[in-house]
Order: C-alpha cells, then sequence, then structure tokens
C-alpha cells in the first residue's frame, strides 16, 4: 500500500510540473508576438542610416541595430527600400535587411513613386521595387521624374519620358528642363521654346535667347537682349524691356532696369521701382534688399521693414532669417534679434533649425536661439526625412533634430 501511495505522489507531481510547463508556454505563446507580427512591427519601424567604424547598416531610433553593419555604404530609406553597397555594387533592401535588389548596379537613387534611377556600365534608367526594369538601362542620362516626366540623353541629344518609360520626344535638343507647372524648357539650336506634357510646343516655338521654368503661371524670357514674361499659352504679358528678370515669388517679379532692381506684379506694375543694388526673392511677405552696401527688408508694398543695417541678409524661413554685421545672428521677422552677432556663418537647414558655425566647427540653434547641437562637425547639411549628414573625424554619418548620433 505504501508504494502505491508513493507512485501516486510522484505521478501528481510529475503531473503537475508538467501542466505547468504547458502552462507556461501557453502564456507565453499567445502573449508573444508572431514573426508576421514582428516583421509588421519592423516594416512600420523607421530605420536611419548607421556606421560602426567604417561598416554601415541601419539602427532604430533606439539606437538598436536592425540591419547589422557590413555595407561599405547605405543610404536613408525611402518607400520601405534602403540603398546599400559592397565591394562598389549597388542594391536595395528592406526593412528587415533582405535583399530585395541584388547588389549590380554602379550607382541608385532613393525611390521616389515607386522608382529609382540606376547606373550601369555608363548607363541610365529606372528600376521598380521588384527590380523590374521600366525605363530601359540605355540612356548615357536621365534625370529624376518631376510630374510625370523626365528628361534623357543620348548621343549627345535630349529628349523626354514619361513614367511608363514610353518616350514623349526623341533625342533631338541640345537641353531639356524639368517640368514645372506642365511645362518643360527645352533649347533647339540655340534657341529655347517650351513643350507641354505631350511633347508639342507652345507659342512661337523656338524663339527665345533664354528662359527660365514656369512659376505662379508665368516664366520670365529672353528676347532681342531683354527680359519681360510670358503665360502658358506663350502669350507676352510683360513686355521684354528688363535687363534681367527673375521667376515670380509670393506675386512678384524681381526685375533689372538701369543697373537697379525692383519689383512688378503678373499686370506689368512696378510695385517696386527698381531702385536696389540687389535683392532677394520675396519670402513669408518680406524681400531682402541692397542699398549702399547695407541689406534690409521691404514687404509687399515696397515700405522698408528692417532698416539697411546689415552687411549680408538672408530670406525669412518659418519667420526667421541669418543676417551678418560683422559676424552672423538670427533676426525674427518681426526685426527682433534673437541671438548676438558672434556666429561665423549661419544656415536654415530645414526642421525649424538653424546650422551655425563656430571657430570651424558646425552645430545647430533653434529658432529661439538654445543650442541644441553642439558645434562639434566640420560639415553638416540640410535635413532630409529627418536626418542630416554630419561630417565628424574626416567620416560622415546621420543624426537627427535631437542631435543623436547613428555612428560610433
Amino acid at each position: 500500500m505504501a508504494k502505491i501511495i508513493n507512485f501516486l505522489f510522484f505521478f501528481l507531481r510529475y503531473l503537475s510540473a508538467y501542466f505547468l510547463m504547458f502552462l507556461f508556454s501557453f502564456i507565453l505563446l499567445i502573449t508573444q508576438p508572431s514573426a508576421a507580427q514582428k516583421n509588421a512591427n519592423v516594416k512600420n519601424m523607421e530605420l536611419y542610416p548607421a556606421r560602426k567604424g567604417k561598416e554601415w547598416g541601419y539602427m532604430n531610433k533606439q539606437r538598436e541595430w536592425i540591419v547589422h553593419w557590413g555595407y561599405d555604404e547605405v543610404q536613408p530609406f525611402s518607400e520601405d527600400r534602403g540603398a546599400v553597397k559592397l565591394d562598389n555594387r549597388w542594391g536595395f533592401v528592406n526593412q528587415q535587411g533582405i535583399a530585395t535588389i541584388s547588389l549590380r548596379y554602379d550607382t541608385v537613387s532613393s525611390f521616389s513613386n515607386g522608382l529609382a534611377k540606376v547606373r550601369q556600365n555608363q548607363k541610365e534608367g529606372f528600376i521598380n521595387k521588384e527590380s523590374k526594369v521600366i525605363v530601359p538601362v540605355k540612356y548615357d542620362k536621365v534625370r529624376d521624374f518631376k510630374e510625370g516626366l523626365a528628361a534623357f540623353q543620348l548621343k549627345g541629344k535630349w529628349g523626354l519620358l514619361n513614367i511608363q518609360g514610353v518616350e514623349v520626344v526623341g533625342s533631338q535638343y541640345d537641353y531639356v528642363g524639368d517640368c514645372n507647372e506642365g511645362l518643360v524648357v527645352v533649347n533647339f539650336s540655340g534657341k529655347m521654346g517650351y513643350l507641354n506634357k505631350q511633347g508639342r510646343e507652345i507659342g512661337s516655338g523656338y524663339f527665345y535667347q533664354a528662359a527660365l521654368d514656369f512659376k505662379e503661371g508665368i516664366a520670365a524670357v529672353k528676347n532681342n537682349d531683354m527680359w519681360g514674361y510670358i503665360d502658358k499659352l506663350g502669350n507676352e504679358i510683360i513686355e521684354p524691356k528688363y535687363e534681367e528678370a527673375r521667376n515670380f515669388s509670393e506675386g512678384l517679379g524681381a526685375v533689372k532696369s538701369g543697373g537697379m532692381w525692383g519689383f512688378v506684379d503678373k499686370q506689368g506694375k512696378e510695385i517696386v521701382p527698381p531702385a536696389y543694388n540687389e535683392v532677394l526673392d520675396f519670402s513669408e511677405g518680406f524681400a531682402a534688399v541692397k542699398s549702399n552696401d547695407k541689406w534690409g527688408y521691404i514687404d509687399k508694398t515696397g515700405r522698408l521693414f528692417i532698416p539697411f543695417k546689415f552687411n549680408m541678409a538672408t530670406s525669412f524661413k518659418n519667420g526667421f532669417s541669418g543676417v551678418m554685421s560683422k559676424k552672423w545672428g538670427l533676426l525674427s521677422s518681426n526685426g527682433k534679434e534673437i541671438t548676438e552677432y558672434r556666429y561665423d556663418d549661419l544656415k536654415y537647414i530645414g526642421e525649424n533649425l538653424f546650422a551655425v558655425k563656430i571657430s570651424g566647427k558646425w552645430g545647430c540653434i533653434d529658432s529661439k536661439g538654445i543650442e541644441v547641437i553642439p558645434a562639434k562637425y566640420l560639415q553638416i547639411y540640410d535635413f532630409q526625412k529627418g536626418l542630416a549628414k554630419v561630417v565628424f573625424n574626416k567620416l560622415y554619418g546621420y543624426i537627427d533634430k535631437e542631435g543623436t548620433e547613428y555612428f560610433d
């Protein structure tokens, strides 16, 4: 009887342990994310180019390695694809680090609207995210698509193709620009004109000595050595009577007459008569203008809003601009000086940040003049997709707007 009792005791204890193990495993199973969930989490995660020594991979926001280092170079992710380079060949990986396009191209660009420009054997074309060639890799040069069209060069002449890879016009022009507001500047035998998206000429054809892209429905053109403006039908709306002219910005175009600059509206009325040595385009309601070697700011009526007292000035961005006295400082659009004039250089780089240079090193301040990224980089570039490229210790890397460094 004692043997039977001992047997039952050990059996029940074993069964309980087995049951507890089973229960624990079951709880883990239902609480842990599945492989599909893990992949989905990674797919929705922001990944950043990251460097360890001289090798590259991708980190998440928390600086955890998601795609381990081992590449010679990588580019920021775009449309769920990251460009990677190894042994002088480029390809693409997804956010799990799996190669989706093999390493076989000389250079690649980021994906945009489902297409990436690639170069192979000194020829260029476009592929999609499934590695299918959409635009044959046969052109000497292709530019990025804009408004559904891209200029290409073949045997020294330029043409135009659409996003399906079909040539809208063949390679017959000396120059083809980007599509802006549905129209493309072209040069044919030294004369400039415009094509629409179907490749047809507008207005008088190839007629102008020089021509700028359309902006705000108007383009500056040069004829008989003087500049004026036309509309999208090619009609002259401001006669060519200016020595120079620039594109319209915020309803006004900068024009030069008698060696001095002013601004006209779209009816040709000189809102600001030519009276300045130099001008910048209007931005956020104001334009920097130079008179007698000093810069100030005017509003759209021509009223002097901020006096002539700066040696150099830049356009307003998000309510602020960089101005220089003996050194650079930050100015608000109400004329308030945000910082002292103590920087060797200052420029807007996006994300509401201004790059500033002190003693040969670059950092960043915000619109209150507060340092948010210490001045320790040899160079800092504009923010794109939340990241800025920097040069540190003669190697480049990436930082975010908080100053987090994605390199060791």
